[in-house]
Parts: C-alpha cells; sequence; structure tokens
C-alpha cells in the first residue's frame, strides 16, 4: 500500500512539474531535498531538519546536507574572522 502510494504522489508531482516548466522531474524525493536544502539556507537547526525529515540521527543529515550550505559556512566563517581580527587587537 505504501509503494502505491508513493507512486500515486510522484505521479502527481510529476504532472505538476511539467506543468510548471521545471527542467527536471519532480518527485517525493526531490521535494524532500529541495525543502532541507532551503530550511537549512534559512537557518533552521542542523538538529530541526534532522527532525523534520525523521532521520534517526543528526549524523545522517549532516552527511548528506552539509555541502549544500555555503550560505550558512560562509556567515559562520565571517564570524570567526571578527573574533579573531579582535584577538590580534589585543
Amino acid at each position: 500500500a505504501r509503494n502505491n502510494a508513493t507512486k500515486c504522489i510522484n505521479q502527481s508531482l510529476a504532472v505538476v512539474g511539467e506543468q510548471i516548466g521545471l527542467p527536471f522531474t519532480l518527485s517525493m524525493h526531490v521535494a524532500r531535498h529541495s525543502f532541507a536544502v532551503f530550511a537549512l539556507n534559512k537557518g533552521l537547526s542542523m538538529s530541526v531538519v534532522s527532525r523534520l525529515l525523521g532521520h534517526g540521527s543528526t549524523d545522517v543529515t549532516e552527511k548528506v546536507y552539509a555541502k549544500f550550505l555555503p550560505e550558512t559556512l560562509s556567515a559562520e566563517v565571517a564570524r570567526l574572522k571578527e573574533d579573531f581580527a579582535y584577538l590580534e587587537i589585543l
């Protein structure tokens, strides 16, 4: 029953994606992945996204999604630079 439901949802998503002109096939996997990347780049914590995706631990989420965080990583590195610049003044 679960496979039939997933198949039905994927078929519906594919039609929607086609109708709005997406250059790829929209599926549950793509929608889930897109949500996670978007949420992380909007500032949701890794632990919250992990829970929303139903991962058993944040390790799984970090392994899959850490590479999609350039905006977040850049901001964190910038914060470190500010701290190190302050320490050099002292």
